[in-house]
């Protein structure tokens, strides 16, 4: 039987390489745990303040369309639609308790919180009714007065506890964002250690890790910020990016001695849309929407979704008064094209606001309240048609 025989400087080297072999193994093992954790950390992000936070804002939105039907209808004079509006009011509170319960499972904060939110809602649905009862008797006097005196301070409160909420949840995703960076640093860190004592080979094995590690969390990283700035339906940006755009362009076309038109859009008839044919029916309407919205305009423009079926439009350079007309009778023809969906033709139309800078304010809320209101007069006067906040008639 032969023995190998083994120098000492053989044995020191398959020593070392073995150790080196050992540290390696053990921190590809730990950079896997730190990838898993990484993950789990987004997993996170994904599942519970950004589910929060969308139902909330769900909840919310849910919460504004009551309030805003049940004050058109008292200021409106409009019996026959309160009337019509109390008939449709289960459905909006069934919306509002589906999003609540979203909330409820996936809220990391206080509890107690979601819970206000739920008492106060409870006890202001028959404030609602009731004013939603006076209106339909023709008593428009103290539905008013009960507006103002209970309905009002109650729908406040109630949105105070939702905001709460969302910055929680916004709060919180944040912190998973930086745990996630942290990882990152610390994975990235040892796995260097770990390179500068290796060879060639070695080295080559640690820089496929790293890069592994860093395009995965760099990809998640580039998810978040895009999530954070844009709607998830439409891929068009949300109300954060849309107000930061819109700051800048005021800002521009007052140094270049230049206008800035702001288009408020609202799709008619949308909701009976979600009731008949149900919610997908209306993402694909939405989706149909925000491509056309984006094709009616220039590439230096830019078009938001706020939340619901609502749109604006933000209009750089504008010329005239012309220029954007030109664009909201392109936004009424587009919106009044059908969406064919499951064999069913859908079909809404918008009504249009327009404020420009110029004329109308060059403050940021200043601009998109002007804006809303000429879209309300728009919708007033007919539906299908757009306004300018100065006054104009709709055409």
């Amino acid at each position: 039987m032969f023995g190998l025989r083994i120098d000492r400087q053989s044995r020191v080297i398959i020593a070392a390489y073995a150790v080196f072999c050992v540290g390696l193994l053990l921190t590809c093992l730990f950079v896997a745990h730190e990838v898993r954790q990484i993950l789990a950390s987004t997993e996170n992000l994904y599942l519970h303040p950004f589910t929060v936070s969308n139902q909330a804002l769900e909840a919310r939105l849910t919460l504004m369309d009551m309030r805003r039907d049940v004050l058109f209808s008292v200021l409106s004079q409009d019996a026959a639609r309160a009337r019509q509006l109390q008939q449709g009011m289960a459905a909006q509170d069934a919306r509002f308790a589906a999003a609540l319960a979203q909330v409820r499972s996936y809220y990391l904060g206080d509890p107690a919180q979601v819970e206000r939110a739920d008492r106060l809602f409870a006890a202001w649905k028959p404030v609602r009714d009731n004013i939603l009862d006076l209106a339909r008797r023709g008593d428009f006097d103290q539905a008013r007065s009960r507006v103002l005196a209970a309905g009002t301070p109650m729908y406040q409160a109630i949105n105070d506890e939702l905001d709460a909420i969302i910055v929680f949840a916004r709060n919180r995703a944040a912190q998973f964002v930086e745990e996630a960076r942290d990882k990152r640093e610390h994975a990235e860190r040892l796995i260097l250690l770990v390179m500068l004592g290796g060879f060639a080979a070695s080295f080559l094995c640690s820089a496929l890790v790293i890069r592994s590690v860093r395009q995965i969390v760099r990809g998640h990283e580039q998810n978040l910020v895009y999530m954070a700035h844009h709607d998830p339906l439409t891929g068009l940006p949300n109300r954060q990016l849309f107000m930061d755009r819109i700051r800048q362009a005021l800002l521009l076309a007052e140094r270049e001695q230049k206008d800035t038109g702001l288009l408020y859009v609202d799709l008619d008839r949308f909701k009976e849309i979600n009731d008949t044919f149900g919610h997908d029916a209306g993402d694909a309407m939405l989706i149909q929407v925000a491509a056309g919205l984006a094709a009616s305009v220039r590439s230096s423009d830019t078009v938001a979704r706020l939340g619901g079926d609502e749109f604006v439009v933000l209009l750089q350079d504008v010329r005239d008064r012309e220029a954007l007309r030109d664009v909201a009778r392109k936004i009424l023809t587009m919106a009044a094209t059908p969406c064919i969906f499951q064999g069913h033709s859908l079909e809404v139309s918008a009504s249009v606001g327009i404020a420009v800078a110029s004329v109308d304010g060059r403050e940021v809320e200043t601009l998109l309240v002007h804006a809303d209101a000429a879209m309300y007069r728009a919708k007033n006067a007919g539906r299908n048609q757009f306004a300018f906040y100065a006054q104009e008639e709709p055409a």
